[in-house]
């Protein structure tokens, strides 16, 4: 083992350290009864989301694990079982509100949605920037448009918070509109159901621009676990006790189970996998395979996970600070990826570091400006009653006025310019082409030796986007025969 595999170890060391500094033990006998809380939940995603760091690095280096690189190499194979738990967290943490919490649905739209929907829209407008116009990847105000609203994903890595925000929006309406909570769990499951196979009979998405919904097999292959979450949730006592009863041989078992699987799990990748697809083949066989063995590898997983922090409990100010802005870490590292690669290709240990320091130092200013957002969103607007209102509340309200008209008045002018240079594209797409190809036939019919005419249209000037006419020079005419 080289010098530079030893120092790529160090980061999932210091990541090891981190979580053993106050680790607590449960004594014999007893358990950590809250080892599902809110915050351990939180913690458990910090520790993923600078896992999938590591697992997403770890791929471009070692070319998707082609590439020794020592022991953190591995990480290229990891990345479904911190998923895994990212899906488990959000599908319990949502169940647990809604049995706890009164009226929990009435401001949920309000509440959770911005959580997830601030940091892409974030994401979605840096990447515009950076990767669609200083690149050339996105060359008409339409492609902005769906790429900045996020209908194609220019940071592919945000499809996560994409099929957060549905499953959050089925959750919401399953359990709004359907009383009984049996009937809605079961229409919550049928959701899921079809995303997962939707998804995988979409297969790859192997456009040019790349970046289309539900079409990877990352949209799909812990999608359940958003739904056991729900379930343990919902009969998270009996889990529990069942845990309790059984605990000195369900742990070595699950851990035995969990490795064993995982082995199988990369025997079938490499065997099956989700790339046995071409022209007239989507290979179906072979995906449904692999997922299975997945799913099963993720449930042991996530079982040892659970049964481990029944006794072991890791918590410190670090892990709690990156359990907050574990959603914002996984957003912004894939820019940085980016970006530092650019510097830093060929010396792996200073493009981790830089990635990693970056993430989460941008991460926290992000999370702050999320809160103060939601805030801003969800907070309640009371009226009061003109005539007895101060002088000076009186005039704060109608600065309030004045500037909020403004603002309607600025988003009608970027609405209305939006609005035209759109149409003028549809124009050019739709509209020109017929135009231009009536214009051309009468011009072909009177044509002569000599004559130079339009036919036809091409991008030859790159400074500017679209497509300009051709021009011609008739060289010969041999009846309705142009040369």
């Amino acid at each position: 083992m080289n010098t530079e595999h030893l120092l790529l170890c160090i980061f999932p060391a210091i990541l090891l350290v981190l979580m053993l500094i106050k680790i607590k033990i449960a004594p014999k006998g007893c358990i950590h009864e809250d080892f599902l809380s809110l915050q351990q939940c939180k913690i458990m995603q910090g520790i993923a989301a600078v896992c999938i760091v590591f697992h997403n690095l770890s791929q471009y280096i070692t070319n998707y694990g082609n590439v020794w690189k020592g022991p953190i190499t591995v990480f290229s194979s990891l990345g479904i079982l911190f998923t895994t738990i990212f899906f488990f967290c959000s599908g319990f943490g949502l169940m647990q509100s809604l049995k706890t919490k009164p009226d929990y649905l009435k401001g949920f739209l309000k509440k959770r949605m911005p959580a997830v929907w601030i940091p892409f829209m974030i994401s979605n407008g840096i990447y515009l920037v950076w990767l669609g116009m200083y690149f050339g990847k996105v060359d008409s105000v339409i492609d902005s448009l769906i790429c900045f609203f996020g209908f194609r994903l220019l940071n592919t890595n945000t499809w996560f918070l994409v099929e957060i925000m549905i499953l959050y929006l089925a959750f919401y309406f399953t359990h709004r509109f359907i009383k009984k909570q049996k009937n809605a769990m079961a229409a919550m499951s049928v959701f899921v159901g079809i995303m997962i196979i939707g998804s995988l009979l979409l297969g790859h998405d192997n456009s040019e621009m790349g970046g289309s919904w539900f079409m990877g097999e990352w949209w799909y292959n812990t999608t359940i676990f958003f739904l056991v979450g729900m379930y343990v949730s919902k009969y998270y006592d009996k889990i529990l006790a069942f845990f309790k009863r059984n605990y000195k041989w369900l742990l070595p078992v699950s851990v035995l189970l969990f490795l064993v699987t995982f082995g199988l799990e990369e025997y079938v990748i490499r065997v099956f996998g989700y790339y046995k697809e071409w022209e007239g083949h989507p290979g179906y066989g072979a995906k449904l395979i692999t997922l299975v063995a997945q799913i099963l590898t993720c449930s042991f997983w996530l079982l040892t996970i659970m049964l481990v922090s029944m006794k072991v409990r890791i918590k410190n100010i670090v892990l709690v600070l990156l359990g907050k802005i574990s959603l914002e870490i996984y957003v912004l590292h894939e820019i940085f990826r980016f970006f530092f690669t650019y510097e830093y290709d060929r010396n792996p240990v200073v493009l981790f570091t830089w990635v990693l320091v970056c993430s989460i130092a941008l991460a926290i200013p992000l999370h702050l400006f999320q809160r103060w957002l939601i805030k801003l969103i969800t907070a309640d607007k009371k009226k009061t009653d003109p005539e007895y209102m101060t002088p000076e509340k009186r005039i704060l309200e109608e600065e309030k006025k004045k500037r909020n008209r403004k603002l309607a008045i600025g988003a009608g002018i970027i609405t209305l310019i939006l609005s035209g240079l759109v149409i003028s594209e549809l124009y050019v797409m739709y509209v020109q082409p017929k135009v231009y190809y009536e214009e051309e036939l009468g011009i072909l019919a009177d044509a002569k030796v000599g004559d130079v005419i339009p036919f036809g249209t091409m991008n030859t000037d790159y400074i500017k986007s679209g497509d300009e006419r051709i021009f011609w020079l008739v060289a010969d005419r041999q009846g309705d025969k142009l040369l």
